[in-house]
């Protein structure tokens, strides 16, 4: 044991403070510090009165004797006792320190933990990839067959030796950058309420009244003395830099959020009387509205670093929350006297484009890929019409060209016309009526119909079929197409082929050969090519 860890257990054991012992030896309490931290060595008369204080020899102070007095107390315990003490010592020291800080130096606190478990787990995983490689290809020759058994051992032996050496580490790291400078903040508080009762006993309860309010104050630990931990300091900063922007974006986000329940608190207290659902969705606003400005408070008053007393916001939180709550549950009690109906067919319409027939052109239904074919020969030739039932409100027909292995093709689809004024005050009235509706577009998708004269579509369908495979089924005005699926297949050998479906031909660089095979299925034949070497 060192001398500075003797001095402290013979201090304590004699019920003295640092100042105490300091004005004993006319010394000052930074001194006495120092020694018990072993920055520093006390002069040789210091030694001798710090024996006469203690009632111990030189020999028992400075040759490791001191020892026997703990031995002698130590005998009378058991050594489980003794862990769970000391166990039980490092989590109450622990929470009396983690309840006195300040939110942003408990922050820095947990982050830095977090950075050097992240370096132990990572020196960890290199030891135990190295050791156990090492060890296994030395004895390669001894171990035979066994190879990956003892390599999985000593993997298994070397990661749980570095868990027990990273524990004692981190524990050891904790209590010199944190434990350890709290224990001196807490000294030098009791030596300032011991100097105050001293200089005016008629005052030690207002003296303790104040002892107490100060220990309610919150500390912040940051101990300069402890160089080597400086890395982890700044460490610690740039994260907190990172974790504020992110808690900055959280913010913004918060404020949209915020206008939003403001746009909504209005809409719904307006309609309130028409139906529960508003009536719950007014409250809800409310207490979301509440919830962002309180939680938009503490973000601001993080980045800043500005004290706050925390019961007040958390207390406005937890009834922002209820009040939520409440409305949440009022607005769903609305809920069982609404009628969920399927789509408004008064206002389902056909509706149509019309396009002209160019080279290589063919029309294609985006998303279902079925559709109707209506044969129409009092149309002009290239005159071509495609048509869809949907709800002209919400929904309009749209068209993509692509140009693909020189083909044309047309992919229709419906398309929002992005009248949200129109669209929510038709929501709201079918909410003050108790209805909700669908209002999806996945019911018209399938409802494309292709129209045009007989040679319009003969030439459609032949520049179709150069893609695509499908099946067709007879109808009176025509056929429907179903079950569509691309036909070509390009199988990549290293060099890059070009083939034009309008042509059937297939083009390679001049030290690649072209290969083009038509495979045979039920439902017609796949184009399989691709371009290889010569020695391919």
């Amino acid at each position: 044991m060192k001398f500075g860890d003797k001095l402290i257990k013979l201090r304590k054991k004699n019920g003295l403070s640092q100042e105490d012992l300091a004005n004993k030896l006319n010394v000052s309490r930074q001194s006495v510090s120092k020694w018990e931290s072993n920055n520093t060595y006390p002069e040789t008369d210091k030694i001798v009165q710090i024996c006469n204080i203690f009632n111990c020899s030189m020999d028992d102070l400075i040759n490791d004797k001191v020892t026997d007095i703990e031995e002698v107390e130590r005998k009378e315990k058991n050594n489980l006792n003794i862990v769970l003490d000391s166990l039980l010592e490092f989590i109450t020291k622990t929470i009396n320190m983690l309840s006195r800080m300040k939110f942003s130096s408990i922050l820095k606190c947990f982050i830095e933990q977090v950075i050097i478990v992240l370096l132990l787990a990572f020196i960890g995983m290199i030891i135990s990839s190295i050791i156990p490689n090492v060890i296994c290809k030395t004895l390669n020759f001894i171990l035979s067959g066994r190879y990956y058994t003892v390599y999985n051992v000593i993997k298994g032996l070397c990661q749980t030796i570095w868990l027990i050496i990273s524990i004692i580490a981190i524990i050891h790291i904790f209590k010199l950058r944190y434990l350890n400078y709290y224990d001196e903040i807490v000294e030098k508080e009791k030596n300032v309420s011991s100097r105050k009762v001293k200089e005016n006993k008629k005052e030690e309860t207002n003296t303790t009244t104040s002892f107490e309010r100060k220990d309610e104050e919150k500390i912040i630990l940051r101990d300069p003395n402890h160089e080597p931990f400086a890395f982890l300091s700044l460490l610690s900063k740039i994260v907190i830099f990172f974790v504020k922007i992110t808690i900055a974006f959280i913010g913004l986000f918060l404020v949209f959020t915020l206008t939003l329940s403001l746009i909504s608190l209005v809409i719904s207290l307006s309609l309130s009387l028409h139906s529960l659902i508003f009536a719950g969705a007014t409250l809800t606003s409310l207490g979301i509205i509440i919830a962002n400005i309180i939680v938009l408070i503490l973000i601001v008053n993080f980045i800043i670093n500005k004290k706050i007393k925390a019961e007040i916001p958390i207390t406005i939180l937890l009834v922002a929350i209820t009040i939520a709550g409440i409305g949440l549950g009022i607005g769903l009690l609305g809920f069982k006297n609404i009628d969920f109906i399927g789509f408004d067919e008064k206002s389902i319409k056909e509706n149509e484009i019309d396009l002209t027939y160019k080279d290589n052109m063919l029309i294609m239904n985006t998303w279902e890929h079925n559709y109707e074919i209506i044969i129409d020969n009092a149309m002009s030739l290239n005159d071509i019409k495609v048509r869809y039932k949907y709800n002209p409100d919400y929904y309009k027909i749209s068209y993509s060209v692509d140009y693909s292995y020189d083909m044309r093709e047309y992919d229709t689809y419906l398309t929002s016309t992005n009248n949200f004024p129109k669209q929510f005050k038709t929501f709201l009235d079918d909410l003050k009526k108790n209805t909700i509706r669908d209002y999806s577009t996945s019911e018209f998708n399938n409802s494309m119909k292709l129209i045009a004269n007989e040679e319009t579509i003969n030439k459609l369908m032949t520049n179709f079929s150069k893609l695509y495979l499908f099946e067709q089924e007879k109808t009176e005005t025509g056929y429907k197409i179903s079950n569509v699926e691309f036909r070509l297949e390009e199988d990549d050998q290293g060099c890059s082929a070009y083939y034009s479906a309008a042509t059937d031909t297939l083009t390679c660089p001049s030290w690649c050969e072209g290969k083009k095979e038509k495979i045979d299925t039920p439902k017609g034949q796949i184009i399989k090519f691709y371009c290889a070497t010569s020695n391919d």
